[in-house]
């Protein structure tokens, strides 16, 4: 098999699992707010946001790193074994290190558990207990998860994605109709346990030299510094800024309002996925021409979806979660616009990450991190959840920006200017003009109507103002015909 078919094939598989993943979450969470209100979204909301912080601070970059070394180790079986023996000791240090800093964070946070989450002691220790447990299949996924892409394990990954999904939210609706929160809550453990086991095959018996253990380890704390000012983790700050400054009923709203754009986020990730490998495979004498047609057509797809999403969001909301959540669309609406700063964030990213210069997206992190709290400090508040949500596009905005002159400095020329605004103002349009539709007609049938319209309007004034080059298009051509290779491809696991 060619390298190239097998590239397409894993990114295919991998928008798979990521797909399921999303696709699960979101149906739990309206599973959660139309089955338990309110409330029980924020307390869960909490719950996961908890889990979601303690993994990544203490998983230290560890799964990241297996990504990246053990392919080296394709043809060397012990050096497999030696690179896996010594971070899966590490590991277990981690794990042991977040199980006593979680209890320990649990034991402050119990009286707010009592006073806001549950109804007695005996609910609140079983809420805390489900909180550490997840944390474990958690660390316990995310590691398997990296080990499986570094040993090319690409249809056991969607294999196990697609298992975990469809027990979470078996788990969330029986748990959730019978126990509640503690019971909705326990499908989200479920969910992560099938790649969650595959860590229990793995031996840590292998030990490396002193200068493996050197790189491994620099490598590891620099992809754990990046991933912490990442958007995934400076854009969840707002949340418990929310739970602090108001109370578990608007952080319940504010959680729903936040599904939009968090899947939005997921989607660019996943389409990132797909198109960077085969970025990474081009020719690097044309780097520069590659690089910018990859952006404009991620960014032609992306950013009329979320600006489109913003547009539907105040009417869509309602209609998913139901009536009890429509304060929240308007925060959903500012939430969703706020995603588009994440989206060019992170297509940017994955760019500078090929050119080997991920280190600088470090500046931007801090800014993003520091202008949610201070925005976030100074205008929920006065706000409310509104003011949650303009301070993140706010924060959102000027890291794009940042990143935007970072990639420029480095590569010259990649986002330019005019076909940048042209794309910009040709998703506004199309926004509007969903927007407007909506106005007129709402309900179901305006909503797919309205869709419908700001994807014409975008193809029509995009194709007009933001044309691309023949260059582009045969780029463009190309990749589609090799997904659509890829999904013809037979023994999906054989490596």
């Amino acid at each position: 098999m060619s390298a190239q078919p097998s590239i397409m094939r894993n990114s295919t598989l991998g928008m798979v699992s990521g797909l399921s993943m999303s696709v699960a979450g979101f149906a739990c969470s309206v599973l959660v707010a139309r089955m338990l209100g309110v409330g029980a979204s924020g307390s869960i909301a909490m719950a996961l946001w908890i889990v979601s912080a303690a993994v990544m601070v203490h998983e230290i970059g560890l799964g990241g790193t297996l990504a990246r070394f053990l392919p080296e180790t394709r043809n060397d079986p012990q050096a497999r074994k030696n690179i896996l023996g010594a971070l899966l000791r590490t590991f277990i240090l981690a794990i042991m290190v977040g199980l006593a800093v979680v209890a320990t964070g649990l034991w402050f946070y119990w009286p707010v558990v009592l006073k806001s989450h549950m109804a007695s002691s005996a609910q609140a220790t079983v809420f805390c207990a489900l909180i550490l447990l997840c944390f474990i299949c958690h660390m316990f996924c995310a590691f398997a998860y990296h080990y499986m892409r570094g040993t090319d394990q690409f249809r056991g990954i969607a294999i196990c994605s697609l298992i975990g999904a469809v027990s979470q939210v078996g788990v969330v609706v029986v748990g959730g109709f019978f126990f509640e929160i503690n019971g909705a809550l326990a499908g989200y453990v479920v969910g992560s346990a099938p790649m969650a086991l595959i860590v229990l095959r793995l031996r840590p018996r292998g030990r490396v030299d002193r200068e493996m253990r050197r790189r491994l380890m620099r490598f590891s704390w620099t992809l754990w510094v990046a991933a912490l000012l990442s958007p995934l983790v400076w854009t969840r700050l707002d949340l418990l800024l929310v739970e602090r400054l108001l109370d578990i009923h608007s952080v319940g709203l504010f959680a729903v309002a936040a599904t939009l754009s968090a899947l939005l986020i997921q989607l660019c990730m996943m389409v990132c996925s797909a198109v960077v490998p085969h970025l990474a495979a081009a020719d690097p004498t044309h780097r520069l021409e590659t690089s910018r047609t990859v952006i404009k057509c991620v960014l032609a797809l992306l950013m009329p979806a979320t600006l489109g999403a913003a547009a539907i969001a105040p009417i869509l909301l309602p209609m998913i979660y139901g009536p009890d959540f429509a304060a929240a669309g308007l925060t959903a609406r500012l939430l969703a616009m706020a995603a588009v700063g994440s989206v060019v964030t992170m297509t940017l990213s994955n760019i500078m990450n090929l050119l080997e210069r991920n280190g600088r997206l470090i500046l931007g992190g801090a800014v993003g991190a520091v202008g949610t709290i201070g925005f976030g400090l100074l205008l929920i508040p006065l706000h409310g959840i509104l003011g949650a949500a303009l301070a993140r596009l706010i924060a959102q905005t000027l890291v794009a920006g940042i990143t935007i002159g970072q990639l420029n400095r480095l590569q010259p020329g990649t986002v330019q200017g005019g076909w940048f605004s042209a794309l910009l103002l040709s998703s506004l349009l199309s926004a509007s003009s969903a927007a407007g539709v909506l106005a007129l007609w709402p309900g179901g049938a305006g909503m797919g109507l309205a869709i419908l319209t700001g994807g014409v309007v975008h193809a029509i004034i995009a194709k007009a103002i933001v044309p691309l080059t023949p260059t582009e298009h045969e780029w463009l051509r190309d990749f589609l015909q090799r997904r659509a290779a890829a999904l013809k491809l037979p023994r999906f696991g054989r490596r």
